[in-house]
Order: structure tokens, then sequence, then C-alpha cells
């Protein structure tokens, strides 16, 4: 993939005839922080906030190929395919860069979409060792970071993401921005446990089970109540005896815990 540094302005600029930077909330654009053990896949959706009346967006980011491997990108939430994106031929991943560079379809009226809309998911195999971390940062090299509205250029604001290689072991409640996870009970688990849950608000929560060898067993979506709110486990989503992890995550949000599940 060609990038040009600055090119979507200017096709705002010739194309719209618009004035610059009239003003408008700043685009928020934001990673999560993951937990996975070496040899597993993690994914990081790509979310996004004010995402209105868009007509392009570019930018890169970067993380440590010592950690993490770079598998693929999916789950696009706009109409965007491998020309968005550096791909792995171009020499850019192989170095721990990725660039995306996006135009829209209509540039006189621009595209929208909801907030916490995943624009895209990106997945890495963990290549680290335990206690290893890697930045999954916004970067404006090799492609300088742009949002730009059919009024032109906008405001940004960027919450990079990470990668640690391990697990956490809940001992009480891990506090995110969008929920509070409390230590699941009974753990270990020999029949069926139960996993809590605070919303400040009514949200989807994403539930995902990994193996000890980071193989996805299980993945759901509920959408719940704002509240305390009960998750139960039953032994069936556990297919033998052995450790998990149970990942949660609600907008950029994400928090793990390691259970022992027993006979």
């Amino acid at each position: 993939m060609k990038l040009t540094p600055h090119i979507l302005s200017t096709l705002v600029l010739l194309f719209a005839g618009l004035a610059y930077g009239q003003a408008q909330d700043p685009v928020k654009a934001m990673l999560p922080g993951v937990y996975g053990t070496e040899g597993s896949t993690v994914e990081l959706d790509l979310k996004v906030e004010n995402f209105q009346d868009m007509v392009n967006s570019q930018f890169a980011l970067s993380f440590d190929t010592m950690i993490l491997q770079y598998l693929e990108v999916s789950n696009f939430g706009l109409t965007l395919n491998g020309e968005n994106f550096g791909e792995p031929g171009e020499g850019l991943v192989e170095n721990g860069e990725f660039s995306f560079l996006w135009v829209a379809d209509d540039i006189i009226n621009g595209e929208s979409v909801a907030d916490q809309t995943t624009l895209f998911t990106l997945s890495f195999k963990i290549i680290g060792m335990m206690g290893d971390s890697s930045p999954v940062a916004f970067v404006d090299d090799p492609t300088p970071i742009e949002f730009g509205g059919v009024n032109g250029v906008l405001e940004h604001e960027l919450q990079d993401g990470y990668v640690k290689v391990g697990m956490i072991d809940a001992v009480e409640e891990v506090i995110t921005p969008h929920f509070t996870f409390y230590p699941i009970t009974p753990n270990p688990i020999r029949e069926s446990a139960q996993l809590r849950v605070d919303l400040p608000r009514n949200a989807s929560i994403q539930l995902k089970i990994f193996d000890a060898t980071g193989r996805q067993l299980h993945r759901s979506v509920t959408d719940l109540y704002a509240g305390s709110q009960i998750i139960p486990l039953p032994k069936s989503l556990f297919p033998a005896p052995g450790t998990y992890l149970i990942q949660l995550s609600s907008g950029e949000a994400t928090a793990s815990q390691k259970v022992l599940v027993v006979d």
C-alpha cells in the first residue's frame, strides 16, 4: 500500500471545498490492554467515538516484534480491504509497524459509525515470555496521524493498547472504566462457578474462555443492565480439568482472570 502524507486532507479540501477545522468533538480512537499466555493468540479491537461525517482516517501502529507476531486484521466496521492496510510483503509488520489509510466513498457527505464501533480487529500470536509486555501504540511514522471530516481536519484523542504475557490471578476485584470484574467463585471449579460484574450503565459484555495453550474455546456476547450482574460458568464450558483464562471486555476495557477446573 502506497501511503502519501496528508493525501487525505488534500482530497477533503480539493473536492469538498470546505473550511478547515470547524468545531467538532475530537475523534477518539482506542485500543485495549489484554493479557495472554506464551503461544496464544490475542485480539485487539480498535474502537472509535465521535466518528461522524468522516471523510478520511490514517495512522500507524507500532508493536514489539520480539513479543508479538502479527497474524491478521479482520472484523471491519467500515468498507475496508487489504488495500487499506500495510501488508506483510511491504516489510511493515515484520518491523513492528502497521499502517492504516481510509477515504470515504462519499467525500462530500462523509461516513458515520456509532460510538464504540470496532473499525477493525488486530490479531497477534504471543512469542514473548512470561512477564513481557508490548505496547500497541499510535505513531505517525510511516503514516502521519490524521482524521478528517466534511469540515476539514479534526482534533483527535488516542488511547494506546498493550499486550502483557501472563495471567491475572484475581484475589480482589478488577476495576475498569466500563465494568468491575469480581473474583470468580468458586475457584477451583468442580461443578460450576459464577462470574459477578458491576456495570455503571447498560452494556454489552463479551466473554471469552481460553485454555492453557491460548486456544479460544468459547465466545459469547450478552447485553446486561446497569448494576450487579451474574454470569454463570457451567463446567460444560471446560472440556477437561486444567487451567483456563476467563476474559471479559466491554468498550475498550478488557480484564482477565485465571481459573482452575478440577474433577
